[in-house]
């Protein structure tokens, strides 16, 4: 999801990576690419799975009303997702499987 965000979420995602002593040189773009890696690192230290495998076809389009429900223009996201895009997700996180 943070790489989905892009520049939406590029500040503050820098900002982590300074506070966390990741990374203080750089682009904000670069910054933002090195808190990703160490939380996908991190991840991998702990075993946990990049996507899930279990997601059938005929479940995406319920799981996109479900998130489509949740999510609004109030709700603290740097991004607010349309059907389509919340469409990709899933099937990328499935892809990573």
């Amino acid at each position: 999801m943070l790489e989905d965000y892009g520049a939406a979420a590029e500040k503050k995602l820098a900002r982590l990576a300074e506070l966390t002593g990741m990374k203080s040189e750089g682009t904000e773009g670069e910054k933002m690419a090195a808190f990703i890696a160490e939380i996908r690192a991190m991840n991998r230290r702990m075993e946990i799975p990049t996507g899930f495998d279990h997601i059938r076809e005929e479940d995406i389009p319920q799981m996109v009303r479900w998130a489509l429900a949740e999510a609004n223009p109030v709700y603290p996201v740097p991004v607010i997702y349309d059907e389509a895009r919340c469409e990709a997700v899933i099937r990328r996180i499935i892809a990573e499987a």
